[in-house]
């Protein structure tokens, strides 16, 4: 009787709990609160065990209860502090992403800012050139006005659409703070990776090469490299750029050196968890004041 009690109070424990619980969900349970309750439990329950020793027909049942109720409450408590850390973690995961789109909002107006101010001056360009006889002049100018506008051609068509709209906006960007971005890239091979991860992979990679470029006074320097091919059996996604600074590293990501860190490197953590969910590996190293940035994916044919 007593066992089939506790197999239908095990049972009815599990159902409620299984409820709290979300599919796939990591239940964290490291808590300095909770260890010092479970020691307390732990602490009264014994007590009360060597309390009922001298009478144990008359206390036994008293003692059992006391016990369920005692291993409840910490059931209780742990998965209190895990909704709590759950809800913390999701605060702070919403603060990092409003924090990113407001820094992709302000690129956003920028690159705007940039094209009306091109357009602007195309069209005085094009007034002046009107007022030219010169046909070698007038070509001259025609030209210039030419090679002003080929940024905005969309020709650069990597067979990913999503990494298209990543290259176009970052390449405005770059164009207007004098950084040269070098691709030679496969989309076509990243086509295993959603749209929306694509976007966040090489928008963070870039972002990172152009914060550390992006005083650099020696314009030579101000280059990133991106590339993406196959080699040796799997799928390399590569990128440099020159840095100065120190960089420190914990586990085998480069620490912050901002005072924000709450959003600081964030990025950084989004560009291994995006590596890691498709397979694949990352590393990041500083060698001869160049930061590499190397992903390996498996292949899948």
């Amino acid at each position: 009787m007593f066992l089939l009690m506790t197999v239908i109070i095990y049972a009815c424990i599990y159902l409620l709990l299984r409820k709290n619980i979300k599919n796939n969900e990591i239940i964290n349970f490291q808590s300095t609160t909770l260890m010092i309750i479970v020691l307390a439990v732990i602490m009264l329950t014994y007590v009360i065990s060597m309390w009922v020793t001298f009478d144990l027909n008359q206390f036994d049942t008293a003692y059992k209860i006391i016990d369920t109720c005692c291993c409840l409450l910490l059931l209780y408590v742990q998965f209190g502090i895990s909704e709590r850390a759950r809800l913390k973690n999701e605060r702070e995961l919403m603060e990092q992403i409003l924090h990113k789109e407001e820094a992709q909002h302000k690129i956003s107006k920028e690159n705007i800012e940039l094209i009306n101010l091109k357009c602007h001056d195309i069209k005085h360009q094009l007034s002046a050139i009107r007022s030219i006889d010169n046909m070698k002049e007038q070509e001259q100018n025609i030209r210039n006005i030419e090679e002003a506008i080929r940024i905005y051609d969309c020709s650069v068509k990597t067979g990913n659409d999503a990494l298209d709209v990543v290259l176009t906006e970052k390449s405005l960007y770059c164009e207007k703070y004098h950084i040269l971005l070098n691709c030679m890239i496969d989309g076509q091979k990243l086509q295993f990776i959603e749209s929306v991860d694509v976007y966040s992979l090489f928008g963070n990679i870039i972002d990172n090469a152009i914060e550390s470029v992006y005083n650099l006074t020696d314009e030579d320097k101000r280059v990133i490299e991106l590339t993406v091919k196959c080699e040796k059996g799997a799928l390399l996604v590569h990128a440099e750029n020159y840095c100065e600074k120190q960089l420190k590293f914990e586990n085998g990501l480069p620490v912050t050196t901002k005072s924000d860190k709450n959003y600081h490197g964030f990025g950084v953590k989004s560009i291994k968890y995006l590596s890691e969910k498709y397979g694949g590996t990352l590393d990041m190293f500083v060698e001869n004041n160049i930061f590499n940035v190397n992903i390996l994916f498996p292949v899948t044919e």
